[in-house]
């Protein structure tokens, strides 16, 4: 009675192992877990700072750093579509989120957080929005800036907070 059993249990952890690849694979191409962060306004500016080297002497050092500003008000509305994606005998569940999100910054004090205004590079700045598995995205990604229509680009530039998304240049 055990090797019915045994062939039995054999089979279930086949197919439980044949499941899970199936998952994997069609995650692969569609897109994970998502995880959205942002949008964040990221603005670099340049801090200095004096050492004093063990001669004595005074060296001023610089380096770019970064602000980063949430939007003061900020409103999703989306809309969540499923599917059903079949390899062989398995069927997996995947999921399209189209999503639109309206949100408004306001001017950032900068002298609040100790930075000097003839220190920011404005014309660096950018709006960053972290996607934890930007393969899942299909269409191209727009925002409407200041009344004009902008494409994301892939990538999050020197946004450290988050590893993938888009961002834009405005």
């Amino acid at each position: 009675m055990q090797i019915p059993i045994v062939m039995i249990d054999g089979q279930i952890s086949d197919r439980q192992s044949r499941h899970a690849g199936v998952v994997g694979e069609v995650s692969a191409k569609w897109g994970k877990k998502q995880t959205i962060t942002g949008p964040a306004l990221v603005v670099p500016y340049t801090y200095q700072w004096t050492e004093t080297q063990a001669s004595g002497q005074r060296v001023v050092r610089s380096e770019t750093r970064q602000a980063i500003f949430l939007p003061q008000q900020l409103q999703y509305q989306g809309t969540v579509d499923s599917e059903v994606r079949t390899r062989g005998i398995f069927s997996v569940p995947v999921y399209k989120l189209l999503l639109t999100a309206a949100g408004e910054f306001v001017q950032p004090d900068l002298q609040e957080l100790g930075i000097d205004p003839i220190d920011v590079q404005w014309d660096r700045a950018y709006l960053a929005v972290g996607i934890s598995d930007v393969r899942a995205i299909q269409e191209e990604s727009v925002v409407a800036w200041n009344d004009k229509t902008i494409y994301f680009l892939p990538g999050v530039a020197d946004f450290k907070v988050v590893d993938g998304g888009i961002h834009f240049k405005g």
